[in-house]
């Protein structure tokens, strides 16, 4: 239904609000229609508010204003002892607030709080206190070096203890136990990467070519970025298979592997990939590897001791004495184990929010890797497999093993497709921004989005894109 503004005549734009509520906005004077009961979605004290409300329908009085929804008029009510004046469409029972009395409503009682990064049609300028600020703060992250260094240490300092009550029943000394432990990740360090090689070239059959196959924008992107970080050319793997994918791995940055696939490279334009492949050399220079390497190591570490724990049996005599305590132990290694596992997935998701921001503020480009996050959330979560001789999708066999190394995980790309039956079917074509605001709303303000989130390697796309569109401002 179009909506008209009362005092400007001019369309009414969907505005979203920080607590999850669609309502209209006038891109000009910003003020805000309410439909019915909208109003009272953001009261803080819903008892307090419809008592004002109602006290205030018997003292109306006739308003100037005609309704947004209704060729009728409207009535005007006074709010909150005076402080606020609204008019209300006693046809549709919906509420227009202008801005000024918008900035009256008591916090305590009322808040609507508009979110300006989904929001369409304020242009920067017209109004100061609506629209993006010409010199906006570039969103806050987590520090990289504390986050890094508090998980890793924490992570490392729990796992040592456990290893000492463990090694207590196992019969192990404390520099027994650490010594196994350091070997543990000493192993993963060196023969990682190597390991990681030879399962890519067998089950996934990665050709690794040279530098002068790629497209050749991309060989001078790469070459160049190499150069401004100081960092030797990594080596490029290809997938042949038509799931758009990429990842990095490696031991430092200056023997990172990048590997892409060959549906990435039909998928983007030339900008678009090359902010994809800025993401991965992202991950190379803040030694993403190594440290997600070895945070891993530390959830399968406690379920080690968990399972080898319930498993052991005291030789010393018939009667298990110890079964009691070790059971304690062993159940709360298991607690560990998924502490740990939620840990390590916060600390992949803020990675991966730095990966992000270094992509776009080194190409300068942030909206073109927002664009990319898209297409390949469309093509991830939307393509048709194709199958086999036994049935098995191609897709399915070239890269499900992938998927949390890759820049976006289809598992977690499935609101995208379900916004729309055929919007990952266009990947290759026009994306439909109205499908993408809808999925966008799913992963800002759904509370089942927060859950899907905790249990991902990777940041639900519209938080990407909501960090990036940021950054784009920033950047100017």
């Amino acid at each position: 239904m179009k909506k008209v503004c009362p005092s400007c005549q001019i369309d009414l734009n969907p505005a979203m609000t920080l607590q999850g509520v669609e309502i209209d906005m006038c891109p000009q004077c910003a003020g805000i229609w309410f439909d019915r009961d909208e109003f009272f979605h953001f009261a803080k004290d819903v008892r307090y508010v419809t008592r004002q409300f109602k006290d205030a329908l018997e003292r109306k009085v006739l308003s100037p204003l005609r309704s947004p929804v209704a060729d009728t008029g409207m009535v005007e009510l006074s709010l909150f002892n005076g402080k606020v004046f609204a008019h209300f469409c006693i046809k549709s029972h919906g509420i227009w607030l202008e801005k000024a009395q918008r900035d009256h409503l008591p916090a305590d009682k009322i808040n609507v709080q508009i979110d300006l990064n989904l929001q369409d049609g304020i242009e920067a300028g017209q109004d100061k206190d609506i629209a993006f600020s010409l010199n906006p703060e570039l969103s806050p992250l987590p520090s990289l070096a504390v986050s890094s260094s508090s998980v890793l240490i924490g992570l490392y300092a729990v796992l040592s203890l456990a290893l000492i009550f463990a090694g207590q029943f196992l019969g192990l000394g404390a520099g027994t136990a650490f010594l196994i432990a350091f070997g543990v990740v000493l192993f993963q360090f060196i023969f990682g990467p190597f390991i990681m090689d030879l399962s890519l070239k067998w089950l996934y059959r990665v050709q690794w070519i040279r530098m002068q196959s790629l497209p050749e924008h991309l060989q001078l992107f790469i070459h160049k970025m190499c150069q401004t970080q100081k960092i030797k050319m990594p080596r490029i793997g290809l997938i042949m298979d038509g799931a758009p994918q990429a990842f990095t791995y490696g031991h430092h940055p200056n023997n990172g592997r990048i590997v892409i696939s060959h549906g990435l490279i039909d998928l983007l334009d030339e900008e678009e990939l090359e902010t994809v492949v800025a993401h991965e050399i992202g991950h190379m220079v803040h030694w993403d590897m190594v440290l997600m390497t070895a945070a891993q190591l530390v959830p399968m570490a406690f379920y080690y001791i968990y399972r080898t724990l319930l498993r052991y049996r005291s030789r010393s005599s018939r009667e298990d004495k110890s079964a009691a305590a070790r059971y304690v132990i062993a159940m709360g290694a298991f607690v560990l184990y998924i502490i740990s596992e939620y840990v390590v997935l916060w600390f992949s998701r803020i990675r991966e929010y730095y990966a992000d921001r270094f992509a776009g503020q080194v190409t300068k480009k942030p909206e073109k890797l927002a664009s990319a996050l898209v297409k390949i959330g469309y093509g991830l979560a939307g393509r048709k497999p194709v199958k086999t001789g036994q049935g098995e999708s191609t897709a399915s066999v070239g890269t499900r093993g992938l998927e949390p190394l890759g820049i976006f995980n289809a598992k977690h790309a499935s609101a995208l497709a379900l916004s729309s039956q055929t919007g990952a079917e266009r990947m290759g074509g026009e994306i439909d921004k109205d499908v993408l605001c809808d999925a966008a709303k799913w992963d800002l303000w759904n509370p089942w989005a927060a859950y899907f989130e905790l249990h991902s390697t990777h940041p639900l796309i519209a938080k990407r894109i909501q960090k990036l569109s940021n950054l784009s401002v920033y950047l100017g």
